[in-house]
């Protein structure tokens, strides 16, 4: 290991120690509710620097929430929405990445803005819990379909009365949402899609619609709501 890269990484206020050979063990100020603090090791081969975290933060995280089960689930989403263009990967509950050893303080920095998304990150109801973990598995299926330049997270759209409006997703004047099939959820889409059409005349609308839990709901929601838009059912996208 060369000898500049821990002096570069202690002018960078961590405290770093020699865990053996091969490996610098660096401990950073971002600590997980019960008071671990974020860490990872990085090694040197040849001209390459890797930082990896040998699932330490993955067992920290895990041991802070209330369903430790989902921690696989949760990095994974919070690992693929940081900005860090794929440099960072989340593998066998492994944080790691690899960089030119002249990249040192870049890959660092990107690191370190995932381990603070692990360490700042607070476990929701339960309720909101599945329906974001729902949300980040259509949000995969339509980056696959539509490709990251042509999907809009979270657009906000104006309809005709002035009212402003959320929708999940947008690729081009098509605007998608993911509902499940209750009668007031019904109403308020069937607004919502009326109001901006009338503004907007191209828009299209797609409804993923839960049908894994009551197939006569989502008949009778999906027969009112194709009046309007087309209607995917959540089981051809989301897992069971």
């Amino acid at each position: 290991m060369n000898s500049s890269i821990k002096d570069s990484i202690e002018k960078l206020g961590f405290h770093v120690y020699h865990a053996d050979d091969e490996h610098l063990c660096v401990t950073t100020p971002q600590t997980f509710s019960s008071g671990k603090p974020a860490c990872y090791f990085i090694s040197q081969n040849n001209n390459k620097i890797i930082l990896n975290d040998f699932s330490l933060n993955f067992h920290a995280m895990s041991d802070c929430l209330p369903q430790p089960e989902k921690t696989e689930n949760i990095i994974s989403r919070l690992v693929r929405n940081t900005h860090t263009n794929g440099l960072i990967r989340f593998e066998k509950h492994r944080i790691w990445c690899k960089a030119g050893v002249q990249d040192l303080e870049f890959a660092i920095g990107h690191y370190l803005n995932v381990l603070g998304r692990l360490t700042s990150y607070e476990a929701k109801p339960s309720t909101d819990q599945e329906l974001e973990e729902i949300l980040s598995e259509i949000e995969t299926f339509l980056l696959y379909k539509f490709g990251k330049d042509n999907l809009i997270l979270k657009p906000k759209v104006i309809g005709h009365t002035g009212t402003s409006y959320d929708f999940n997703y947008q690729c081009g004047s098509k605007f998608i949402d993911y509902a499940k099939p209750e009668a007031e959820k019904t109403g308020k889409l069937l607004r919502k899609m009326f109001d901006v059409q009338n503004l907007q005349n191209d828009a299209e609308f797609q409804i993923i619609l839960e049908d894994r839990v009551n197939k006569d709901h989502f008949k009778r929601e999906a027969e009112i709501l194709g009046n309007i838009a087309s209607i995917m059912p959540a089981s051809s996208i989301l897992s069971s």
